[in-house]
Formats: C-alpha cells, sequence, structure tokens
C-alpha cells in the first residue's frame, strides 16, 4: 500500500519512518496494539486502520514479544502502543524485555498508554 500525503498529514506519528520512507525500504506501516482489554484494542484498531497501518494485536506483554521475536525481519518498521498495567505480562515488562534483547526494538518505537 502507497503513502499518500493527505493520509501521513493525519497520522503524524508516521514521522518517525521518514528515514525509512526515503531510503524505499517501508512498504506498509505496521502497528501492535498490545492491551489486555479487547474494547480498547477494537477501538485503537479501527482508528488506525482507518489512517492506513497494518495492526498486529496481542492481549499482553508476553504475546507481544511472542510477536516482536517472530516478526523480527519480516516487518521493516513498526509502532507498538503498549499498555503498561496489564495482569499477566505488564507493558513495563515488555518495554525491559525489548530494551534487552539485541536488536529487537531496531526500526520500531513504543509509546506507552495506561486507563489508569
Amino acid at each position: 500500500m502507497p503513502f499518500r500525503r493527505e493520509v501521513a498529514a493525519r497520522a503524524p506519528v508516521w514521522i518517525v519512518f521518514a528515514e525509512d520512507m526515503k531510503a524505499g525500504c517501508l512498504s506498509m506501516v505496521w502497528a501492535l496494539l498490545v492491551d489486555d482489554d479487547a474494547p480498547t484494542r477494537d477501538a485503537l484498531r479501527l482508528a488506525l486502520e482507518d489512517v492506513g497501518y497494518v495492526v498486529l494485536e496481542a492481549a499482553d506483554g508476553g504475546q507481544a514479544l511472542d510477536l516482536l521475536r517472530r516478526s523480527r525481519r519480516r516487518l521493516v518498521a513498526l509502532v507498538a502502543l503498549v499498555d503498561l498495567l496489564m495482569p499477566a505480562t505488564p507493558g513495563t515488562d515488555l518495554l525491559r524485555l525489548v530494551a534487552q534483547e539485541q536488536g529487537l526494538a531496531r526500526r520500531r518505537r513504543f509509546i506507552a498508554m495506561t486507563a489508569q
């Protein structure tokens, strides 16, 4: 899916991928939603898909870490919206593990969020 200027204007978070777009190595922008609350994931997924993101979902940090590891080479760029307060594996633990694992955070941006 090619980028359209009018879509990018509605999604300023795409600016973090400008270097990838200039290099011509980004064909789709992927988003990973990490939240234990399904209605929250649904609302965010719809909003992100509306502006052109391809969305992956995880119900906790453990699932998200597995997705990030399995997609390390396939997803050139990804933005992850991570709930900090989840019962199974909190977002704080996920972010710590991602930072410790060589290359896992490369070309990925993480946005921490919480409803609390």
